[in-house]
């Protein structure tokens, strides 16, 4: 669970697309670790919900690395510090080579 990885999560500061159905919508991207990801969004989904997120890891001195997840909102809190909601969500069932992306992203 992302919440449990708390103090291994590494700071993305991206845009990033959520799509919900047939709606996309760009929010940005605070944090990211191998099991979820925590955006800044403009809209509040209930937690439970499903949404595909796009959102690329960039390093100095690496190529950055485009991943497309399904996640799930675990958390979803008003954050006065970034103007919207802060939403915490996992990934669900990552496949190999975007969890191996961010792995090495973590390192």
């Amino acid at each position: 669970m992302f919440a449990a990885s708390f103090n291994n999560r590494r700071i993305l500061k991206s845009v990033a697309t959520v799509t919900i159905g047939e709606q996309s919508v760009e929010v940005h991207a605070l944090e990211v670790d191998p099991s979820g990801i925590a955006l800044i969004a403009t809209f509040n989904p209930p937690v439970g919900t499903e949404m595909e997120v796009a959102f690329a890891l960039v390093r100095a001195g690496r190529p950055a690395v485009a991943l497309r997840l399904r996640t799930r909102v675990t958390h979803a809190i008003l954050s006065r510090t970034y103007n919207g909601f802060r939403l915490n969500c996992s990934f669900i069932d990552p496949d190999p080579a975007s969890l191996r992306a961010l792995q090495q992203f973590m390192h």
